[in-house]
Parts: structure tokens; sequence; C-alpha cells
């Protein structure tokens, strides 16, 4: 027990500093026209709130969501760095760009600025030289567009929420100028309990892909229960307040982890997990 204690006492703080990978993505790259051929390098940071919140909730059971670190880059990461890079140009550029597939490496563990810095290639049926010595070669720098993920949010209000993905809630999330934002449904789960809350939440760390929110929450949960004496079914209602960790992202699975301090009826559940899922009405 002592050491399972000391492991996470050193392994938290670790993997809480893995919160973004930067990669490096090198190439060549030609208008859609064919009127210009050149070749790139783009750095482009990915946050990782999502998978480092995930690890240290999961990392005892067999590895939980520290496994996220090993899949870099995802498919979705590779996907997020080409249009981000094919944006950019085209908007320097007034064309549309096409890019053939180019390796996207990782560049450090750490939030680095995004840039994409280009060099025309004047004779066109010229052979282009190889990506390595793109880093090298004088070109021009290009401004990244960035749209924050809360501005996703605030045009898709309503959420469909799934706790322990047994049983299924609906919610809906107002946002005010100052970023707090307000949340209030319903949920029905499948072993005979349901419940209303209302949470008001904050973010703490937020970029144009993830958000990671903590707030307050209230509720009255509901439970069935069976009085084998009066031989008939009851409700055993608990009115409770806590805290919620809300992770949500473009790259894994949004959830929230809520935790209620103040119970009285130790039957019923203190810990909920939903996984949540914005709709795009």
């Amino acid at each position: 027990m002592m050491r399972s204690k000391l492991a996470i006492f050193l392994l938290v703080p670790f993997l809480m500093q893995c919160t973004h990978v930067t990669y490096r993505y090198t190439g060549e790259f030609q208008t859609q026209d064919g009127s210009t051929q050149g070749r790139f390098t783009s750095i482009q940071s990915t946050p990782l709130y999502g998978t480092a919140t995930g690890c240290v909730l999961t990392f005892w059971v067999y590895g939980g969501f520290c496994w996220g670190y090993v899949l870099a880059p995802t498919s979705s990461d590779k996907r997020m760095v080409r249009l981000k890079t094919e944006d950019a140009l085209m908007q320097a550029l007034g064309k549309p760009v096409y890019i053939p597939l180019s390796p996207i490496a990782i560049e450090a563990w750490v939030q680095s600025e995004e840039s994409v810095n280009y060099f025309l290639v004047k004779d066109s049926s010229a052979p282009a030289a190889p990506t390595e010595s793109v880093a090298d070669e004088p070109g021009t720098l290009v401004e990244v567009p960035v749209k924050p993920i809360l501005e996703h949010h605030q045009n898709a209000p309503i959420k469909l929420l799934f706790p322990y993905m047994t049983g299924v809630g609906l919610s809906y999330e107002w946002t005010s100028p100052w970023k707090l934002s307000f949340e209030a449904g319903a949920v029905v789960h499948i072993a005979n309990t349901r419940g209303l809350f209302a949470e008001v939440k904050f973010p703490i760390a937020s970029s144009h892909t993830e958000v990671l929110k903590l707030g307050l929450v209230g509720a009255q949960i509901e439970q069935r229960k069976f009085d084998y004496r009066l031989d008939k079914y009851y409700y055993l209602v608990e009115k409770s307040t806590g805290l919620i960790l809300e992770m949500e992202s473009d790259h894994m699975p949004s959830f929230q982890l809520l935790y209620f301090t103040d119970k009285t009826h130790y039957e019923i559940i203190d810990i909920v997990f939903n996984l949540t899922y914005r709709l795009k009405l």
C-alpha cells in the first residue's frame, strides 16, 4: 500500500505536465492549378488535457488512458495538422493547395508557438530539395488561424448524457460572456435511478480543441427500492451538492466526473461518470 501511494504521488505531477504535444510536419505542396510549387515546415501543438486527466484517474487499471500517449499522433491529430497547414497555405497564396502525404513527427511534449513556414520553388519543373533542409531555407511565415472550441460550444448548447454508459440524459448549457457556464438537465439510469441536476462551471484550461472545466453541482437523486416488509416499491430521495470536472475534446470522448460530498443515504451513489455528446442542431 505504501508503494502504491508513493507511485501515485510521483506519477501524478509528472503526468499533469504532459498536457500538450507539438508536431513537426514537413513536405512539398502545390496549388491545385499547378502554377505554384514549394516546400513547407509546419509546427502545430495539440492539447492533451483529456489524456492527462484520464491518465491520472485510470492509470491504476492496466495503464488506463495513459496508453493515449503511446498512440500519438492519432489519426485525428494528423488530420488536424494537415487541415491547419492547408488552410494557412491557402490563406497566404490565395489558392487551394494540394499536399501529398508527408511524415508528421513529434517535436516535443510541450506547447509551442504554432507556425507554417513555406519556401516557393521558382521553377516548378525543377526537382524539389529534400524536406530535411526546409528548416534551413529562407521562407515566408504564415499566421495560423485559430478558432477556440468554446465558440463551437455556444452554438451547440444541448447535450446528451450517458451515465456509466447504462443510462441516458439531456441537458442545456448556457455560457455567459465571462466564460462562466450554467447547465441543467435530467438523467435516467437503468438501475432504477433518476435525477435532476444543475451545475455552474468555469474553464480552468482551454485551447482550440479541448477545454477543462471545474465547478459545483447540485442534484436531487431518486433511487427505486423495494421494501420487503411492506411488499412494495418506494423511492429513496437524496439532495446533495458536490464538485464536477468536465473534459470536452475534439480528439477523444467528452466526459463529466461528479463527486457528491454531503450525502445522507449511503445506498445512493456518490460518484457519477457521464459520457457527453453535443447535439449540433
